[in-house]
């Protein structure tokens, strides 16, 4: 396939998300994404009156409202943007270890267009959708230029807390662990506690409760699982078992479907690097696909976004979500 063809391709791809993501949006009643919407409509909303609404202290979203004003685009158009960036951001990652053929780019879009994550992130998750734009750049750039993957894992940290937890893991991968680790683990732990410790213990306080959620702790003990199978010859095993009981700490007293998201990232980016365990891999993203037409009927059919805890079984079997 020509550059040209492929430009080609790649524009109408993007312009059909865009539309989609524009049609889908007319049948969301309720939920965040009326939230972010009333925040976005409010232009008279200064930077405080946003953290007092919102509840959080992270400033990129609040700037990009404010730039969708000025630019006198919707809500709407401004979310159906972002999330092909998001797939822009996306691809890069993708290819960045894969060739780009068709058979790939098939592989992609099951992975990361008609998932059922990336469903939420479309129109539920906006803060955590535009801090993984950041994220996935600075996953395409860790072994190209460390500059830029500082940089736009700082610019995460500014859109979402929780990026916090998609940062380490390339580092998971570096079998030895060199200054250069130790100063980059030792900076981004500084800039939060400095930047953000008044809203990690928010935020603690806040996802963290009383009760212990079994569930959510197999379903992000398999991923975590999985990712070590299939990477076991790449990983830095200490601080693979480091971080995994990080997130399964956090998977049995806090919102398990944000950890099952960041432990399913590091799934596709175990993946990505080694190639193993196909079959399994392949049987999970559909699993994934078919969660998301579930998460679409949901949406059409109550006018609000499927929670992302829930699954193909409660949809079906509950008969309410």
């Amino acid at each position: 396939m020509s550059k040209a063809h492929k430009a080609i391709g790649l524009t109408l791809f993007y312009l059909s998300v865009v539309f989609f993501s524009v049609l889908l949006s007319d049948f969301i009643n309720f939920g965040d994404f009326k939230i972010y919407e009333k925040s976005f409509n409010d232009h008279s909303q200064s930077f405080e009156d946003y953290q007092l609404y919102m509840g959080v202290n992270e400033p990129i979203p609040f700037l990009l409202f404010r730039l969708g004003n000025l630019l006198g685009i919707s809500f709407v158009y401004l979310n159906a943007f972002l999330n092909a960036l998001f797939l822009l951001a996306a691809y890069k990652f993708f290819f960045t270890f894969r060739k780009e053929n068709v058979g790939n780019f098939v592989l992609f879009c099951i992975v990361f267009v008609v998932s059922f994550y990336s469903a939420v992130l479309f129109f539920a998750a906006i803060r955590v959708k535009i801090a993984l734009i950041f994220i996935l750049f600075s996953y395409h750039y860790f072994s190209v230029s460390r500059t830029r993957f500082y940089m736009f894992s700082i610019m995460g940290l500014l859109s979402h807390f929780q990026s916090i937890f998609f940062i380490p893991i390339p580092f998971l991968f570096q079998k030895r662990v060199n200054k250069l680790m130790v100063i980059s683990i030792s900076a981004i732990t500084f800039f939060v506690f400095v930047f953000y410790l008044e809203l990690l213990l928010n935020r603690v306080s806040a996802y963290i409760g009383s009760s212990v959620y079994i569930g959510n702790f197999i379903k992000v003990l398999f991923l975590l699982s999985l990712g070590y199978l299939i990477s076991e010859r790449r990983i830095n095993k200490v601080l693979y078992f480091l971080y995994s009981l990080l997130l399964l700490t956090f998977a049995l007293f806090a919102d398990g479907g944000r950890i099952a998201q960041i432990a399913w990232l590091l799934v596709t980016f175990s993946f990505l690097m080694t190639h193993r365990y196909r079959f399994t891999f392949y049987m999970l993203t559909l699993y994934f696909v078919i969660n998301s037409l579930v998460f679409y009927l949901f949406l059409l059919d109550n006018g609000y976004p499927m929670h992302p805890d829930n699954t193909i079984l409660n949809y079906f079997f509950r008969g309410d979500v």
